[in-house]
């Protein structure tokens, strides 16, 4: 149900429509059971987390968040997939709910291929706490710069620096010496090594004379 307080010419109005609440599966492969998945937010029913496989059900557009761990016994995380389709070799996913969907956490006991990316920071050129949107393969965020983080091959992550750093104002990213964007937070698809840099400037002195 919802009702609209608009006081029109006609006075109240009550208006009504289904609110779609649609089922999320979150499964696991090699092992087939028994995987932890974190889930955020909470579902209609106020339930988050869960052991594969398990159900959850969130109303139409909600934001999911979905963190597998990056080993599950002797097995390592390679891929989310999406009805059986590959969806991200990144540990953390989100998406937005619009249907009933099934996620699947693949394992594998070969080793997926990794990269490392480095964070760094000019001007100052340490010290700059940066924050990250995911964990890396060995379960760590973001850092104080400069710092390195480890990804499965082809997974998008991002990284968000702050706006000041010891008294100069954030500028720009750089990827491998070469702008990246304007924008805090820098988006990287780990195909190889890479290394961003939140460049700042200091601000501007001015002085007068007499």
């Amino acid at each position: 149900w919802y009702i609209n307080w608009a006081n029109g010419y006609s006075g109240w109005s009550v208006q009504d429509y289904l609110i779609n609440v649609f089922t999320l599966t979150v499964a696991s492969s090699n092992p087939n059971s028994g995987v932890y998945i974190y889930v955020g937010p909470n579902d209609v029913n106020g339930h988050a987390d869960g052991t594969t496989s398990f159900t959850r059900g969130f109303n139409n557009q909600t934001l999911i968040t979905l963190v597998a761990p990056a080993a599950a016994g002797a097995n390592y995380f390679v891929k989310w997939t999406l009805q059986g389709s590959d969806y991200s070799s990144s540990r953390t996913i989100s998406f937005e709910m619009g249907g009933n969907i099934t996620m699947t956490a693949v394992f594998s006991a070969t080793p997926p291929t990794t990269h490392t990316l480095t964070v760094a920071s000019s001007n100052p050129n340490s010290g700059v706490l940066v924050a990250a949107n995911q964990a890396d393969n060995n379960g760590n965020y973001g850092g104080y710069t400069p710092f390195t983080r480890v990804f499965n091959q082809n997974a998008t992550v991002s990284f968000i620096a702050p706006a000041t750093a010891g008294g100069s104002s954030f500028h720009k990213w750089q990827k491998d010496g070469a702008d990246l964007t304007t924008a805090t937070t820098a988006y990287v698809t780990m195909d190889t090594d890479h290394t961003i840099t939140a460049a700042y400037t200091a601000p501007c002195s001015y002085s007068l004379s007499p």
